[in-house]
């Protein structure tokens, strides 16, 4: 369950981003904004299993490169993205296969450092919050996300971008969930619970473009 405090900071984490935007062409030469969109491949890894069977996923948003007189930069962003996995099961005989999609807003703070002119190297956290939760075919959202326990997360990214263009730039990035979406207790074989966690964390990676608009 997301807190007022998480919500508060989300809130001014996106005022800032909108002033910087809107701002942007204003303050620096060294500032300004881009558009990106890719896909990927996500999956979910549970706590003591083997990863989900993965899925294809998509992403898209907007950013504002913040640079520095040195190599280094800030580039928050503001994201909408598609995680999940994909489910196989089964019952009395029959199985059958569907995705389970995660509908996320997040924002990733990134630090990022240039090795050299048109290559970027980026890492930061990314703060999120789960819009939707729902599974395919039935799509039946409310069901879905009903069982998800923690919306709010933190989510580790890494990755790196290279220019093609002064506009255009293609990039590459792995974004390893810190926060499991699902509470869960185990218990052994006698029905004794052994431990009550926090399991299901988003691995995803992306591929995709940006392309700078100022």
């Amino acid at each position: 369950m997301i807190t007022v405090k998480q919500l508060l900071c989300m809130k001014y984490i996106c005022y800032l981003l909108v002033t910087v935007l809107l701002t942007g062409n204003n303050l620096s030469a060294q500032i300004y904004t881009a558009i990106k969109a890719g896909g990927g491949f996500a999956t979910l890894k549970p706590k003591y299993e083997n990863n989900f069977p993965g899925r294809v996923v998509w992403y898209g948003g907007l950013l504002v490169h913040i640079e520095t007189q040195s190599q280094f930069f800030f580039q928050p962003e503001l994201l909408y993205s598609l995680r999940g996995y994909r489910l196989n099961a089964g019952a009395f005989g029959n199985t059958y296969s569907t995705n389970i999609s995660y509908g996320y807003l997040s924002m990733p703070l990134l630090a990022g450092y240039k090795p050299a002119k048109n290559v970027s190297i980026l890492v930061g956290p990314e703060p999120g919050y789960l819009l939707s939760a729902k599974s395919h075919p039935d799509n039946n959202t409310s069901v879905y996300a009903r069982n998800v326990n923690n919306r709010f997360s933190v989510d580790a990214t890494a990755g790196a971008a290279l220019s093609i263009t002064p506009e255009l730039a293609i990039e590459a990035r792995v974004v390893i969930g810190m926060t499991g979406l699902y509470r869960v207790t185990y218990v052994d074989n006698n029905g004794s619970q052994i431990e009550t966690t926090n399991t299901g964390r988003n691995r995803v990676l992306q591929v995709g473009i940006t392309y700078r608009v100022n």
